[in-house]
C-alpha cells in the first residue's frame, strides 16, 4: 500500500481522470447504458480491445504508484508501444492478445464437464496466443518492462499443455 498514490475525489475530478457521463437510456430493460465515460484521460488512452485490457486500465488509473522507477518504466513501455517504428510489432502482438480467451471460464467448464468442442478450440488458441506472446517478449528490439513481466511468468507446462492439444486436434 505504500506504493499507490491515494487521491481524493476532488483531485480526480480536476484531472479529469474519470469523467462519467448520465445519458437517457433508450430503453428502461437495465442501468448498462445509463452511463458513460465523457472525455477524460481514460477514453484518450483506451485503446484496449478487451473489456479485461479496460479494466486494468482504469484500475491503473484509480491507484497510480508513487515509486518513480514504475512511473517511468510504464512511460517507456507507452512510448515503445505508441511509436510508429514499431507498429508492426505492435500488431502482431494484439493479434495474438486478441487469441486469448477467459480461460478461468473455460477451466471451470472443464471441471464440472460441460465443456463443448468450441471450449477446447478456444482452450487451443488460448494457449497459442500465449506462446506467441512469449515468442514476441523474446524477439523484441528494445527492453519492455511489460513484456519481461510476461517472460518471467513463462512456464514450460503451457508448453507441454500445446504440444498435447496439437496431438490431440
Amino acid at each position: 500500500l505504500e506504493t499507490i498514490l491515494t487521491l481524493d475525489y476532488a483531485s480526480l475530478e480536476g484531472l479529469q481522470v474519470f469523467h462519467p457521463v448520465t445519458t437517457q437510456s433508450g430503453s428502461t430493460a437495465g442501468s448498462w447504458n445509463k452511463t458513460r465515460e465523457g472525455l477524460s484521460m481514460l477514453t484518450i488512452l483506451n485503446r484496449c480491445n478487451c473489456v479485461v485490457g479496460s479494466r486494468f486500465l482504469k484500475r491503473l488509473l484509480k491507484s497510480p504508484s508513487s515509486d518513480l522507477t514504475i512511473i517511468e518504466r510504464r512511460q517507456n513501455d507507452v512510448q515503445f508501444f505508441t511509436r510508429h517504428a514499431h507498429s508492426e510489432f505492435v500488431v502482431t502482438l494484439g493479434r495474438s492478445v486478441k487469441k486469448i480467451k477467459n480461460f478461468h471460464r473455460l477451466a471451470k467448464k472443464l471441471c464440472y464437464s460441460n465443456i463443448l468442442v468450441s471450449d477446447w478450440m478456444a482452450i487451443f488458441r488460448t494457449l497459442t496466443g500465449l506462446i506467441e506472446i512469449f515468442l514476441l517478449a523474446e524477439t523484441c528490439p528494445t527492453e519492455i518492462y511489460t513484456l519481461q513481466a510476461i517472460l518471467a511468468d513463462k512456464h514450460e507446462i503451457i508448453y507441454s499443455l500445446r504440444s498435447v492439444m496439437d496431438q490431440i486436434i
